[in-house]
C-alpha cells in the first residue's frame, strides 16, 4: 500500500528543479510528518512539504526557508549536520546528502559520553551566528492555529487555556532569547561511531532560551535517570542556573505543550492526508498540559 502522496512523476520533477540530473534508479519513501522524504539513489534526501489546506502554515515562506537553509548550512560547516546540496525557497523543498550508516538515537541506551555529546551539539547551535533572523512568534501562532479548532473544551477561549496565556505573557519578556533548533526529537538526532548529526532545521527560530532543553526532555520517551543525567550535565557550570531553570521547568513544558498542541490542531484540520496522526499529537500534548 502506498504510504505517500508525492507521485513519481513530481518527485522526478522536483529533483530537475533542484538540478539532480543523474539517472533515477531507486525511489525510498523515509517517512515524515510535515513532509514527504524521499531517499534517492541512496546518495540524497529529497524533501518535499505537505501542502496546507489554508493560509496557517507559520513556517514556510522565502523569509523564513532562507533562514532554515542558512541553518544547516551552518551546521554542515561545523560538521554537525548534512551537506545541503541545493533548495526552492519558493517551494520549500530541499535536497541534502545521506548521512550512510547513522541511526536515529534512544536517549535512555545512550553512554553516557554520547548523552553529553547530545547535550554539547544542541548547546553548539545556540552559538551559531546566522545573517538573516526568525524568530519563534509563540503568542501569534497559538492565537492563528487555535482558529482551526473544534475542541469546545479547549480552546483560545476556554478558562484554562486564557488564564495560562495571561500568565505566560506576564513573564515571557523577561525570559531570556536564544537561537534553537526548536524540534529536538530523537528522530532529528542522529549517531554513528560516536559521531552525532542533528538534523531537520525546519522550525529553528530565536525564542525563549531553554526551549531545546525542554523539549528534549518533554518531547521523547526519556527515564527519570537520563532525564537527571542531562540537567546535570546541561547545568554543569551553574548549580545556580540549573536551580533558576528546575523553577520555570513546569510553565515552560506547559508553553510548549500548548504550543505544539496548537500547531497539530491546525495542521489536523488542513493536511488531510496526516489527520490521524495530528488528532494524536494533539490528544497527548492536551492531556499533557491538563496534568501538569
Amino acid at each position: 500500500m502506498k504510504k505517500y502522496v508525492t507521485t513519481t512523476q513530481q518527485i522526478r520533477q522536483e529533483l530537475l528543479n533542484l538540478e539532480y540530473t543523474e539517472e533515477i534508479n531507486s525511489i525510498i519513501f523515509l517517512g515524515g510528518i510535515s513532509n514527504e522524504n524521499f531517499l534517492i539513489n541512496n546518495k540524497v534526501v529529497l524533501r518535499i512539504p505537505y501542502k496546507l489546506n489554508s493560509n496557517r502554515d507559520r513556517f514556510n515562506n522565502e523569509c523564513l526557508n532562507l533562514f532554515q537553509y542558512e541553518m544547516e548550512n551552518i551546521a554542515y560547516s561545523n560538521n554537525i549536520g548534512p551537506k545541503l546540496f541545493n533548495y526552492s525557497l519558493k517551494r520549500n523543498t530541499k535536497l541534502t546528502k545521506y548521512l550512510t550508516n547513522y541511526k536515529q538515537i534512544k536517549f535512555n541506551n545512550l553512554s553516557d559520553l554520547n548523552l553529553e555529546k547530545v547535550i554539547d551539539t544542541l548547546k553548539q547551535i545556540h552559538s551559531f551566528k546566522p545573517s538573516t533572523y526568525k524568530e519563534l512568534n509563540f503568542f501569534d501562532d497559538i492565537s492563528i492555529w487555535l482558529k482551526d479548532s473544534i475542541d469546545n473544551d479547549f480552546n483560545l477561549k476556554t478558562k484554562v487555556v486564557q488564564d495560562f496565556l495571561c500568565f505566560f505573557h506576564t513573564i515571557y519578556d523577561s525570559l531570556p532569547k536564544e537561537l534553537s533548533h526548536c524540534d529536538a526529537l530523537e528522530s532529528n538526532i542522529l549517531i554513528k561511531d560516536n559521531n552525532i548529526k542533528i538534523i531537520d532545521f525546519e522550525y529553528s527560530s530565536y525564542t525563549f532560551k531553554y526551549f531545546d532543553l525542554v523539549s528534549l526532555l518533554s518531547e521523547n520517551d526519556i527515564n527519570e535517570n537520563t532525564k537527571q543525567k542531562i540537567i546535570n550535565y546541561y547545568f554543569k557550570d551553574s548549580e545556580k542556573e540549573k536551580e533558576e531553570f528546575l523553577k520555570l521547568e513546569k510553565i515552560l513544558h506547559k508553553a510548549l505543550d500548548l504550543y505544539w498542541y496548537s500547531w497539530a490542531i491546525s495542521r489536523k484540520c488542513n493536511i488531510d492526508y496526516k489527520d490521524k496522526i495530528f488528532e494524536e499529537i494533539a490528544k497527548v500534548k492536551k492531556e499533557s498540559f491538563l496534568n501538569l
